[in-house]
């Protein structure tokens, strides 16, 4: 899908979400990797629709938590939330407190006045 523009893949994106689980699981793993964000994003979009069913994305959901663009990772993160797996939560908990420390340092690191 990679030579195809944003808008026909989104289309594609969202003929895959009509199509039974099975099919529409791994295709939509495959639309994660896509160089486009746009359509990492909506795929991780659909995979929060279908939920429990979309197990088999957690590991590559995981990875794109560390995804440059700020909308794939929260795309990802509802994602995970929603899917549920006992990995897919502790890995958006680790996440969480990673971002916690990020922010504790940042304070430390102001002038006091």
């Amino acid at each position: 899908m990679n030579d195809l523009s944003p808008l026909r893949k989104q289309r594609i994106e969202e003929l895959i979400e009509q199509l039974p689980i099975k099919v529409a699981v791994p295709a939509l793993i495959q639309s994660l990797q896509d160089q486009d964000w746009y359509v990492r994003a909506t795929a991780a979009r659909a995979l929060r629709k279908i939920g429990e069913s979309a197990k088999d994305a957690v590991p590559t959901l995981i990875q794109l938590l560390q995804d440059q663009e700020a909308e794939v990772r929260d795309y990802v993160a509802d994602a995970l939330e929603k899917i549920g797996t006992p990995e897919a939560l502790e890995a958006l908990e680790a996440t969480k407190e990673y971002k916690s420390l990020l922010l504790l340092q940042e304070e430390r690191s102001k002038p006091f006045w």
